[in-house]
């Protein structure tokens, strides 16, 4: 029954530029509704920015869908969606 249903949630992966990051378990909202959350965010090196993996909403979970997490000091960020896995998809990085 449930597979008919589909998923209500699903793992995506998000980039935090500006300066509210959220912390782990910080509630991810669709019109001021908790609808998923942070699981983890770490700062990535390699891409210069903050990353992290969130359960979002099955209809944002696309690539490009824009989000809206409420971080702890209570500011809300909207944030495009990426895929889950952060890598070099073109294999750039090899050819430094």
């Amino acid at each position: 029954m449930r597979r008919n249903k589909g998923l209500p949630r699903k793992l995506v992966g998000l980039t935090f530029d500006g300066p509210d990051v959220p912390g782990e378990s910080c509630l991810v909202l669709k019109d001021d509704v908790p609808v998923g959350h942070v699981t983890s965010v770490l700062w990535s090196p390699t891409l210069n920015t903050y990353i992290a993996l969130a359960y979002v909403h099955g209809d944002d979970a696309h690539k490009g869908a824009q989000v809206t997490v409420k971080c702890r000091n209570g500011a809300r960020v909207t944030v495009p969606v990426r895929g889950h896995a952060f890598f070099d998809p073109e294999n750039k990085r090899q050819e430094v």
